[in-house]
């Protein structure tokens, strides 16, 4: 049915082959037949993209682009960690901001299929929305832009008790309890540790796009520019909960965090959640 839209479409348009070329060849078989024709790969199955990753990556043009969405996100926010290791290699963590992780944890696995190739990545454009995981990114070529992107791989260290969290750029985990509470930490990892956006392209997308004016679209993206670069985020409710304190607003919190010196922003991955540079015991003082 999309074959038969899109060969209508080219036809409604007056295109020919040589203009267009559209085919329904199972996708691996069809990248590995046009070796670096493609400039931009959209990668968009119904599930996992990592079946897609290799080849795509392997026949795209130098500096090309892909554009790659995950909806298998109940693997990648561990509500199955063995499926999730099996498609991306990766120990995923179930908790109140899992589709930060889930998102980072695709990246890194992205990265990691490209350094295969000697190949590295420049984060343009991610987010998380609805049920699935979106990202563009620009492959980079050549062993030293792979080993630079490879150095934002890391892992993330949760405290289910407290909620303390810290992450490393490491090639292995480590063995490390709370530095808050004491207690171990939970670990989750590989995954992408580097910027997930470039604010400098968003910024120009949303300027270059007078059609996204007051739209869903347009408010994510200025979201996107806002949001700190600090990873995950923390569930406003979740830490009045758990650590049995009043619910504050966020504007009170992220202000009160901005006081003491943090960084601090609303997020698009909740509503009810906020990304900020502080450690948990300044975060409960914030709720003050």
């Amino acid at each position: 049915m999309l074959f038969r839209s899109i060969k209508k479409n080219t036809e409604l348009n007056k295109l020919d082959d040589n203009q267009v070329k559209t085919s329904e060849e199972e996708a691996n078989k069809f990248m590995q037949q046009n070796f670096h024709e493609f400039d931009f790969i959209d990668i968009d199955p119904f599930g996992t993209p990592t079946p897609f990753l290799d080849n795509a990556i392997m026949t795209i043009k130098k500096d090309g682009k892909l554009g790659i969405t995950a909806t298998d996100t109940a693997p990648l926010c561990g509500v199955y960690p063995r499926a999730c290791y099996r498609k991306y290699n990766a120990t995923p963590l179930r908790s109140k901001f899992c589709h930060e992780t889930a998102l980072r944890i695709l990246i890194g696995h992205i990265a990691r299929t490209a350094g295969k190739y000697s190949k590295g990545l420049e984060i343009q454009l991610s987010y998380y929305q609805e049920h699935y995981l979106r990202t563009y990114l620009k492959i980079t070529k050549g062993k030293e832009k792979a080993n630079k992107t490879l150095e934002n791989i890391g892992y993330i260290y949760y405290c289910k008790k407290c909620l303390q969290r810290e992450h490393e750029k490491t090639k292995l985990p480590s063995e490390k309890k709370c530095s808050n509470c004491g207690v171990k930490y939970t670990v989750s990892g590989p995954l992408w540790l580097g910027k997930i956006n470039d604010k400098k392209f968003v910024k120009r997308v949303l300027e270059k796009s007078a059609y996204l004016e007051n739209t869903k679209l347009d408010k994510l993206l200025t979201m996107l520019i806002e949001e700190t670069d600090t990873p995950f985020y923390y569930d406003t409710h979740k830490v009045a909960k758990e650590l049995k304190i009043e619910l504050k607003t966020i504007e009170h919190i992220i202000e009160n965090l901005k006081k003491q010196g943090y960084h601090a922003t609303r997020t698009h991955f909740s509503p009810t959640s906020i990304k900020t540079d502080a450690n948990i015991k300044d975060i409960k003082k914030a709720f003050s």
